[in-house]
């Protein structure tokens, strides 16, 4: 029934097809801008909140649905066997019990300057939830050129991480822990990962592209002599 649709992402739209078989309505992958401030500052959010060393960062909701329990489970398991220590700096509502570990911070909602101060300056995102549709903290996290590692089991995110080369789906604990260490052990690879990803969204989820993609779409439908609405 619609006369066209906008998708969030090309995995999206791959389901949308397989599921309802209406390929052939117009439609595009339009997504949504993702805006920086230019002012951010990782030794900021580090003395304001007293973070030393590699840290790795989550910011959203801290809820089972979303992956937590398996996150913390293989930070564990990494942090007590792994020679290079880290911590996991927590950013959002906490709607379950968090570890109490030194290697684990939570710091609770903060305000969008901390957010990006501590996306500059973290080792790797970590999103583990695998029932994301879009995950706009990725994008940002991208769009701060850090990459990000995600739960293999999230069909979108996994397959967003490979088109973009920057995001790098885990398994298993084992290889969680691999990816950790080699992410602090090679600064390099963090660095270009990173890089990757800010191509990526510059690419596809800018304001300027998102309302151009708009504007091709209510084109088309016009081109077709269909209803806009």
């Amino acid at each position: 029934m619609p006369r066209a649709i906008a998708f969030n992402t090309e995995e999206e739209r791959a389901m949308v097809h397989r599921v309802f078989r209406n390929a052939r309505i117009p439609n595009e992958v339009v997504g949504v801008g993702v805006d920086l401030p230019e002012d951010r500052r990782p030794d900021r959010f580090r003395e304001r909140h007293g973070i030393e060393g590699p840290y790795f960062l989550y910011v959203g909701r801290i809820v089972e649905s979303k992956g937590m329990p398996e996150l913390f489970d293989h930070w564990a398991r990494w942090q007590d066997r792994a020679q290079r220590k880290a911590t996991l700096v927590l950013m959002g509502h906490r709607e379950m019990e968090i570890p109490q570990r030194a290697d684990v911070r939570y710091l609770g909602p903060l305000p969008d300057e901390d957010k990006y101060d501590a996306f500059e300056g973290c080792e790797a995102f970590l999103m583990p939830s695998r029932l994301e549709s879009l995950s706009i903290v990725t994008l940002e996290a991208w769009a701060c050129a850090r990459p990000v590692v995600v739960s293999a089991a999230s069909p979108v995110l996994a397959s967003m991480g490979r088109r973009a080369g920057a995001g790098i789906p885990y398994a298993s604990g084992a290889e969680f822990a691999e990816l950790c260490e080699l992410l602090v052990e090679r600064p390099d690879l963090r660095d270009r990962l990173g890089r990757r990803g800010a191509t990526f969204v510059r690419g596809t989820y800018t304001w300027p592209a998102v309302v151009e993609k708009y504007l091709d779409l209510f084109a088309e439908v016009a081109a077709r002599g269909l209803p806009a609405a």
